[in-house]
């Protein structure tokens, strides 16, 4: 087959030639209406598998024996990957893994750690907090990951680990997590019950002040807060505890503080905070200090990549020069390794291996089924964690019905599974790359569904303001969007999470710009005089008379009446302050006579 320009300079364009072309366009010559034939000793194994429905033979011209093709059928599924996403063995990261042992061992003698994970996206930071998850044996672990929409929200990332903490469910009501939390500070810590609406700002829960509280200034609220949970973390995790944070580029600003503030009293703790972030400034950056290890994870070398790719494939093997192409391809990303192995089963050779990790995560969900890739699609909306109930909300005919135990299943290796029902990106870029394929149209009906769906599911919508204001905000909804943004800024500033506060203000002065700008009324006066005139004219069965073109003019000329719209005013000034041009035959006609008199009286 061959492919590229052809013809003249002037005729010139893209096409492809050959014998299998030739044959598929005698199939289609061939094909009953609303069918695909496909000669399977020619085409490439397709990406989903199909039912088929029937062969036949076709005789075509320049084949001596008749083709026998078979009409596609509808799709089966996606089809299973030689490259399984199992966990594998940690290669090339000895001395990382050094790193955090001696962290862990560290706490194990009273002496607090944290370790900063600094590397790419797809580089292994989750995998080597894995690592070191399974290398704390005895300790108490606790986990949170960061997400962009909730990176405007106050202290997003200790709701997670103090609800973690307590016992309390994602989905559990607010009383709930306030009784478990009076429950734990009587029996634990006493002596913080004056100031428990403190810890209950850091869990977003709305607990009345106490007077101590009140007294506070309020240039000392947040300072108070910060030592305040650091003591109620101090009694409730005496022992030694791992604290994972994933994603901490997206970490809000007051919970950055926060986990500085205990950063500084690690020295006096049994705690291990594991962070992993990208590199550059936002989010949580690790301060210099004692107790502080950073990690900079860097490409694996070109024999690591190629164990690593060894190992991924080692229950469906590939030739070797494929697993060298793709070892040095990768660029030692461990996850752009394993899409590249992906593709290469699914293609069965090196020649359509994708050039980035943006277009590997592309092609992995290009693979879906039309079906599944449009779940995951409709997913990506609610950002990287979702409940799989959440996708019976869009009830549109284009979104098709909701998804079965079987739909799930074919779509198990995108998602992890965090033991409370909730289902999470196994790759942010994946997320990513699924949400930038939905149309702008859908996105916007999408948003709005969820965003009525989590006003209507919640006991108080304002609980969950910043979130509502993005899904407005992004579904065009332009007045709910800012009342959702101003609540959430107020909110911010009851819990002294004043940049955040800052934050939404700045978002709801945006959604007001680029609102709209409704049209101007009439005054009443205005309409009531046009409508009394034309039901005069029609009460009395007269036609309206056109009005002379010089007393037209003439009273554009006159003063605006007081009393009308300013819209009014504003025209009948400008037309009685803007000169009248003359043109036109009989203006030249005039110029001509007063020349010609001019003319004979000289």
């Amino acid at each position: 087959m061959f492919a590229g320009d052809i013809g003249p300079s002037c005729r010139r364009t893209y096409t492809v030639m050959g014998d299998v072309v030739n044959l598929a366009a005698r199939l289609m010559a061939k094909a009953e209406p609303d069918s695909v034939p496909r000669d399977r000793r020619r085409d490439r194994p397709l990406e989903h598998g199909v039912r088929d429905r029937g062969a036949r033979a076709v005789r075509s011209w320049g084949k001596a024996e008749p083709v026998k093709a078979w009409t596609v059928g509808k799709a089966k599924g996606s089809r299973a990957h030689a490259v399984a996403d199992t966990r594998l063995p940690l290669t090339g990261r000895n001395a990382e893994l050094g790193v955090v042992r001696k962290a862990l061992g560290g706490v194990r003698t009273g002496s607090g750690q944290l370790v900063d994970i600094v590397g790419d996206s797809g580089i292994g930071k989750t995998r080597l907090l894995e690592a070191t998850r399974d290398a704390a044996m005895g300790y108490r672990k606790l986990r949170a990951v960061c997400e962009a929409y909730t990176s405007a929200a106050p202290y997003a990332v200790w709701h997670q680990l103090l609800r973690e903490l307590l016992g309390v469910g994602r989905d559990d009501e607010a009383a709930v997590a306030e009784a478990r939390l009076r429950d734990e500070v009587t029996a634990k810590a006493p002596d913080l019950e004056p100031w428990l609406a403190l810890i209950g700002a850091a869990l977003d829960l709305g607990i009345a002040p106490s007077p101590e509280v009140e007294m506070l200034a309020a240039e000392n609220r947040r300072a108070k807060l910060h030592e305040t949970v650091s003591r109620f973390l101090a009694a409730a995790l005496p022992g030694p505890a791992v604290l994972e944070i994933d994603d901490a580029h997206h970490m809000d600003e007051a919970s950055v503080d926060l986990l500085r503030h205990l950063v500084g009293q690690l020295p006096e703790r049994k705690w291990l905070f594991g962070v992993a972030r990208r590199p550059g400034d936002a989010g949580f950056v690790a301060p210099e200090a004692p107790g502080v290890a950073r990690i900079d994870l860097k490409p694996l070398a070109q024999p690591d990549a190629l164990r690593l790719a060894e190992l991924a494939t080692k229950e469906h093997p590939l030739p070797s020069h494929v697993i060298e192409v793709v070892a040095q391809r990768s660029g030692g990303n461990p996850q752009f390794l394993r899409d590249l192995l992906r593709s290469a089963s699914d293609s069965g050779g090196t020649a359509a291996l994708p050039d980035s990790a943006e277009a590997a995560a592309l092609s992995r969900i290009d693979a879906l089924s039309p079906e599944d890739r449009a779940l995951v699609r409709r997913a990506s909306v609610f950002g990287l964690t979702f409940h799989p109930r959440m996708l019976a909300w869009f009830d549109d005919v284009e979104d098709g019905p909701p998804p079965d135990d079987e739909a799930w299943a074919r779509i198990a290796d995108l998602f992890d599974d965090d033991g409370t029902g909730y289902l999470r990106f196994r790759q942010s870029l994946l997320r990513d790359t699924a949400y930038e394929g939905l149309p702008f149209k859908q996105r916007r009906r999408l948003h709005a569904t969820v965003a009525a769906r989590v006003a209507e599911e919640t006991d108080d919508p304002d609980d969950v303001a910043g979130i509502l204001s993005l899904h407005h905000f992004v579904a065009g909804e332009h007045e709910p969007a800012r009342r959702y943004a101003t609540i959430a800024a107020k909110r911010a500033e009851d819990v002294y999470a004043y940049v955040e506060a800052a934050r939404f203000y700045a978002q709801a002065l945006e959604v007001a710009r680029s609102a709209p700008t409704p049209r101007r009324p009439r005054s009443r006066r205005c309409r009531n005089r046009s409508q009394t005139r034309g039901s005069g004219r029609e009460s009395s069965g007269k036609r309206r008379t056109p009005t002379p073109k010089r007393a037209r003019s003439s009273r554009a000329a006159s003063s605006p009446k007081r009393g009308c719209c300013s819209s009014c005013r504003g025209s009948r000034r400008s037309s009685a302050t803007t000169p009248r041009r003359s043109s036109g035959p009989s203006e030249r006609a005039r110029r001509w006579k007063a020349s010609r008199a001019s003319t004979s009286s000289g």
